[in-house]
């Protein structure tokens, strides 16, 4: 077997490990279920570019994701997500040595919608139109 296959083997124990934590946690089926898609797509990354997980290779997934832009914006931070928990339990149970979770950073966030008008804006500016004109009728 190949060093690169016995990698992405470890991998997917470490990940397989790691959602077994989850369920230990109580967390949800469907929270573990897309723990496991959203790290297996971090698994298959690794296996494309035949590297095992480490701060660059972490680093270069987050590169990867964000120029790739296959994903929408929600999904990318979430994948990015996984990738870091998981990578911080791989820290707490010893199977790195350092917690390199701070080299995958999630997208910053984009502003939210603009919150509507109060029923007293809205009162206000249906005033503000003159009934005398016929912009002002057609807007009343």
């Amino acid at each position: 077997m190949s060093e690169e296959g016995s990698a992405n083997d470890e991998l997917l124990i470490l990940i397989s490990d790691f959602l077994s934590s989850l369920e230990a946690e109580g967390r949800a089926p469907h929270t573990v279920r897309c723990y496991r898609s959203d790290l297996k797509h971090l698994a298959d990354y690794l296996g494309t570019v035949g590297s095992p997980l480490h701060r660059q290779a972490a680093a270069g997934y987050e590169a990867w994701l964000r120029h790739n832009r296959a994903a929408a914006p929600a999904t990318q931070h979430r994948r990015l997500a996984a990738a870091r928990r998981f990578i911080g339990y791989l820290a707490d149970t010893g199977h790195i040595d350092h917690d390199f979770a701070d080299a995958v950073q999630p997208p910053k966030a984009r502003p939210g919608l603009a919150a509507p008008p109060s029923r007293d804006d809205v009162r206000v500016l249906l005033e503000a139109l003159d009934p005398g004109t016929r912009i002002g009728r057609r807007d009343r």
